[in-house]
Formats: C-alpha cells, sequence, structure tokens
C-alpha cells in the first residue's frame, strides 16, 4: 500500500487547488489518503502507517510537513515521496523535485531512482533542509504569522525585521569568548527555498552538514547578501564564515528564535549541539 500524507494548509497554492490534488489522489489504486488537520499530525500519521508495512509514504506539503514525516522514517528503509507545496520547499529543490504537481506525483510513486541521505540534528530535533539561530530564524518567525506565503511575504517580513534586529551573542566550542552574530545556519541541504542559496556546495551524502557563520553587517551589506543568496556567491563575501563538518557546539546568550525546516521555536540562553547520522533517510529522485 501507498500512503500519501497531505498537508493542505501548506503555503504555495500552484496551479491546483485541493479538491483537484484530492480527486488524483483518490484515484490511484492501492493508494490511501491522509490529511493532516495540525501540527505534528503527519508524524501521528506515519506512526500509524509503520507496523502495515507501506510500499511507499508520499508527503504532499512543504519542508515543515515533509520533516513531519521524515523524521519516524529515520533508519527505516521505507522510502520517502516528496511532493512539494510548500513556501521555499528547499529540499526539494535540491533533489531536482520542485516540478509541476503531475510530475512531481509520477516521479514519487514510479521512480525507482534512491538516495540515501544524511541527517541533522538540532540537539536531538532532527532537521534535513536547514536549521539555524539569528536573522533567519527571526524573519522566519515573523513570516509564520503572516495570513498570507510566498516570496514577496519572506522579503517584506525580512525589511520589518531589519530596524529592530539585534545581533546574538555566541560562544563555540574552542571560543573563549561570546562574539556577536548576524546569523548562524546549519545546512544539510543547499538553500533555504525559493533558490536561495546559503550553502551552494550542500551534499546530503557526505557525512558533513555546513556551518555558515555571518558577522553582524550594516544595511548595504544585508542587501548584497541577499544578493548573494541567489546567485550562489555567499562564499565570496568578506563577512561569511562557511565550513564542513559533522558536529558543532556552542551557546548563545538571551534568547530568540530558530528555524529547523521552515518551523520556529524559542530559546533562552541556548546550549546547542549539532551533529549528524549519515545515511539515515531514503528519498525517492527522479531516474
Amino acid at each position: 500500500m501507498i500512503y500519501f500524507i497531505y498537508n493542505p494548509n501548506s503555503g504555495s497554492k500552484g496551479t491546483l487547488n485541493s479538491e483537484q490534488i484530492l480527486s488524483k489522489l483518490n484515484k490511484i489504486p492501492n493508494s490511501k489518503v491522509l490529511i493532516t488537520q495540525y501540527p505534528n499530525h503527519a508524524t501521528e500519521f506515519v506512526n500509524e502507517i509503520l507496523p502495515l508495512n507501506p510500499e511507499r509514504i508520499i508527503a504532499i506539503g512543504g519542508d515543515g510537513t515533509i520533516n513531519e514525516v521524515a523524521k519516524n522514517l529515520i533508519g527505516t528503509q521505507i522510502p520517502l515521496g516528496i511532493i512539494p507545496k510548500g513556501s521555499g520547499n528547499g529540499l526539494a529543490r535540491h533533489l531536482d523535485l520542485y516540478k509541476p504537481f503531475d510530475q512531481a506525483l509520477e516521479i514519487a510513486l514510479k521512480s525507482q531512482n534512491f538516495i540515501n541521505s544524511d541527517v541533522a540534528y538540532f540537539n536531538n530535533k532532527p532537521f534535513f533542509c536547514t536549521a539555524g539561530i539569528g536573522f533567519d530564524a527571526a524573519v522566519a518567525n515573523d513570516f509564520s504569522k503572516s495570513k498570507t506565503r510566498g516570496f514577496i511575504n519572506y522579503i517584506i517580513s525580512s525589511f520589518r525585521i531589519n530596524n529592530s534586529y539585534q545581533s546574538i551573542e555566541v560562544k563555540f566550542e574552542n571560543d573563549k569568548f561570546f562574539e556577536p552574530y548576524f546569523s548562524i545556519t546549519f545546512a544539510n541541504a543547499n538553500q533555504f527555498g525559493n533558490h536561495a542559496y546559503i550553502s551552494p556546495g550542500s551534499n546530503l551524502t557526505d557525512q558533513n552538514f555546513e556551518l555558515i557563520k555571518i558577522k553582524p553587517i550594516n544595511f548595504f551589506k544585508k542587501i548584497q547578501l541577499g544578493i548573494s543568496l541567489f546567485l550562489k556567491t555567499i562564499e565570496n563575501q568578506n563577512f561569511v564564515e562557511l565550513s564542513s563538518t559533522s558536529n558543532c557546539k556552542l551557546k548563545a546568550k538571551g534568547n530568540g528564535f530558530y528555524h529547523l525546516d521552515g518551523e520556529i521555536g524559542t530559546w533562552e540562553n541556548l546550549e546547542l549541539n549539532v551533529s549528524i547520522q549519515s545515511e539515515a533517510l531514503k528519498i525517492i529522485i527522479p531516474n
């Protein structure tokens, strides 16, 4: 049996509405469609499905929905299919799965090509695309409160947060002192989504994640940073330090937000360990 887990409230409207999507899915033989109604509902569905030995589990939604489905598939070798329907779709874009619905559905159902992806952990929380603290997380928190989704609203959130944002104070494991940072990002995949490449060289199977440290910058350098994300030139910016690692420990003073595959949380006097588990998630990719 193939199981679809569909989040109808994910960010992207696309060309099909929920009724049209469900009409297509309900015609597929030997399959069942489960519709999420609240946060972490997808994870509950996976727990119910696992004892039934599913052939495939296909997530329809954004990076947050994919995270909810994928985290309980770690280590199972049950193939995860992805049909992107989010605001950013970072993981789907990295895997060349950002396709029109019918094409993505065809790949998820029929492809026999798979990747055994690494999984990163933000303390004990798994993530598959990106996570971080600082400016990006503050923007993501503001964006999460928007009534409408989409790239333009993310840009609006960025400008709205800019004037009030304060740098975070961070001390890495081997540092003697806390230092200010604009943002700290951990990248398993190469982008936040919408082709904003925070780590163009990231590889889902190299047993590492990328650590991106950005020092405090003025408004004009923030614009420069934003442009560099879309040109894949972030490594050329002299206020950015990018390195590959399998483990990172840090402390952050005060309080703030974190983002993890598009979802938001809060922290206070954070003690963080970011680690990697290699080849832990089987994902369906194009043939």
